[in-house]
């Protein structure tokens, strides 16, 4: 295997640093004094458990909703998943990017994890958060290797393909039939994204239990190298199927991922060799996500 290029190392380096950034930064807008998103998300969800009135409440979620629409694409560290807004109920779920390092715990290495956050308020003055749930993680290896390998890639269109990337973690989590399977993603004509789910659990600080698979993403291939063509296959199929959802934002979304086929993990996974609490047997533990 060919070293990464000191340049795309640096562009690496630098993107992780950024969002690192710019998480503190927004976290820092939706509840001044936040540094990060579940900061944030924690002190809304304290405020709206001490206003009573329904439409108080609604209103700061969608106030926090119209600031993470409004951000431009050049400050962008977040993609919405979906919104809801009325004068007396409100939803915000969206996932957000930090630099962290990989959920299992055992993996000593850094990337960009991707992690979706939930807060709603009803009309009876019910609240709920949902908050640093993993959708898909990308190892600084492979942020490295689609600069190597994708042409003049710039921060924003990074961006855009961990929108994309996170955007079929969302898709394939709740899917039993890839629970243990290799994913692959067609970025470009270029490169194809390869990565496959890791299935565990995820404990809240509430103490409720939710899933926590998520889209781990290890290395960017030169598609034109790839030799195997079941790979480019699914990497096409789960392409078109997640670029329809970006597009189209269906209601249900549940079917999408069974267009997709399926195709077995490796064997020699890192990531499963590295865990010392192993995906698909127990729950994800440790100290930044109990």
């Amino acid at each position: 295997m060919s070293t990464i290029p000191t340049e795309s190392r640096i562009f690496a380096d630098r993107y992780c640093r950024e969002a690192r950034r710019l998480e503190a930064f927004h976290a820092g807008r939706l509840s001044p004094g936040a540094k990060t998103w579940r900061e944030a998300m924690t002190a809304l969800f304290a405020r709206l458990g001490k206003i009573r009135s329904p439409v108080k409440q609604a209103t700061v979620v969608n106030k926090a909703a119209a600031y993470l629409s409004s951000v431009k694409s050049e400050d962008c560290a977040h993609m919405l998943i979906s919104q809801y807004s009325a004068s007396r109920a409100a939803t915000l779920y969206f996932a957000a990017f930090n630099a962290s390092k990989h959920p299992l715990v055992g993996v000593e290495e850094e990337g960009i994890g991707i992690r979706q956050h939930l807060i709603r308020c009803d009309r009876n003055g019910r609240c709920d958060l949902i908050c640093d749930v993993d959708l898909a993680y990308v190892s600084k290896h492979a942020i490295g290797r689609l600069h190597e390998r994708e042409c003049e890639l710039t921060r924003d269109n990074a961006t855009v393909a961990l929108s994309i990337i996170g955007a079929l973690g969302y898709l394939t989590k709740a899917n039993e039939k890839h629970i243990t399977g290799e994913i692959c993603l067609r970025l470009s004509s270029s490169v194809l994204v390869v990565g496959s789910l890791k299935h565990s659990l995820q404990h809240l600080e509430d103490g409720r239990e939710v899933n926590g698979t998520f889209y781990d993403v290890r290395t960017v291939l030169p598609a034109d190298e790839v030799g195997n063509p079941a790979l480019l296959e699914q990497g096409d199929i789960a392409t078109r199927v997640t670029m329809s959802w970006l597009t189209d934002r269906p209601a249900d979304s549940r079917g999408l991922a069974d267009e997709i086929p399926f195709l077995p993990r490796r064997e020699d996974d890192y990531a499963l060799r590295a865990a010392t609490v192993f995906a698909d047997e127990a729950p994800r533990v440790d100290d930044d996500n109990p």
